[in-house]
C-alpha cells in the first residue's frame, strides 16, 4: 500500500512540476510520503 502511494505522488509530483505548481505543494508531498513510511 505505502508503494501505491508513493508512485502516486511521484506521479502527482510531475504533474506539478510540469504546472510549475511543485515549489508550493512539496511541503506537503514530503509530509505525505514520511507518514506513509511512518505507517509501514
Amino acid at each position: 500500500m505505502c508503494l501505491y502511494i508513493t508512485v502516486n505522488m511521484l506521479l502527482l509530483a510531475v504533474v506539478l512540476l510540469a504546472n510549475g505548481e511543485i515549489v508550493k505543494d512539496v511541503g506537503i508531498l514530503i509530509l505525505l510520503l514520511i507518514g506513509c513510511l511512518y505507517l509501514t
